[in-house]
């Protein structure tokens, strides 16, 4: 990311949300997977030792909810990466092209990315997403509506198209990114 993008005030504050957002939902991840390895180990301890106080095994949320969670860090950290600059690009492509011609490949090289956000992510996740709460379908442990597990294409896909459209509008070049 370049100095002036990084000191503008509507991307930092775009970026410390979702960052934010991400720590909340790590925290949450390991919260419960540390919860469904100690469920399942007090579990078998209780077994072993048929003291009837203790849970049975695992609790069977956890490995649902541990699927779930990872679902939407991985697509908001697939976004926070895109607005870092982080992600696998064709800026080694660009950066082949003679500088002369690197604005016109890195402005068609930005439509694309906004092309494909706005058609996959946004259109084809939110069909999705709506599709899948206006059938009712329920996750089997939690007991939710599947569309809220889909929901976080759609919504990391409005990070990511808010990031290209800047990217968009903004002069530099891939190559003038540190």
């Amino acid at each position: 990311m370049s100095e002036s993008n990084a000191n503008s005030p509507k991307e930092g504050l775009l970026v410390r949300a979702l960052s934010g957002l991400i720590i909340v939902l790590m925290a949450a991840l390991v919260l419960d997977v540390l919860w469904g390895v100690g469920s399942r180990w007090l579990g078998n301890l209780n077994t072993k030792l048929q003291w009837g106080i203790l849970p049975n095994g695992q609790a069977q949320w956890t490995e649902e909810l541990a699927r779930f969670l990872l679902v939407w860090v991985a697509m908001f950290g697939s976004a926070l990466g895109f607005s870092k600059r982080a992600h696998i690009g064709i800026d080694w492509l660009i950066d082949k092209f003679h500088p002369g011609t690197r604005p016109i490949f890195t402005i068609l090289a930005r439509l694309i990315v906004i092309t494909f956000t706005a058609v996959v992510l946004l259109y084809g996740g939110w069909q999705l997403t709506s599709r899948t709460f206006a059938s009712g379908q329920m996750t089997p442990a939690l007991g939710i509506p599947r569309g809220f597990v889909y929901l976080a294409v759609p919504l990391s896909g409005c990070f990511i198209l808010i990031q290209s459209v800047r990217d968009l509008l903004s002069p530099r070049t891939p190559s003038d990114t540190p």
